[in-house]
């Protein structure tokens, strides 16, 4: 889903460079915030994806802290 979004903020960014020219801060109408939330949009769907389908090694530097986490049991 995430893709979708950087692709969205992608379409968004070609429209306002063919609408506006070149203009990178948002006072002027620049496409700045589109392209902040398009390569933070990239960075969690790669994130995820290296979390879901990544390797074992990945998961085990993925962790808080620097520990591994370990989830409480209720009992």
């Amino acid at each position: 889903m995430q893709l979708l979004y950087a692709s969205a903020l992608a379409v968004v960014v070609y429209a306002l460079q063919m609408v506006k020219g070149f203009g990178w801060t948002w006072n002027t109408g620049g496409y700045e915030y589109p392209v902040f939330w398009g390569i933070t949009c990239l960075a969690v769907a790669i994130w995820e994806f290296r979390r879901v389908y990544g390797d074992s090694t990945f998961k085990a530097r993925a962790t808080i802290g620097g520990q591994p986490h370990r989830s409480r049991s209720c009992s």
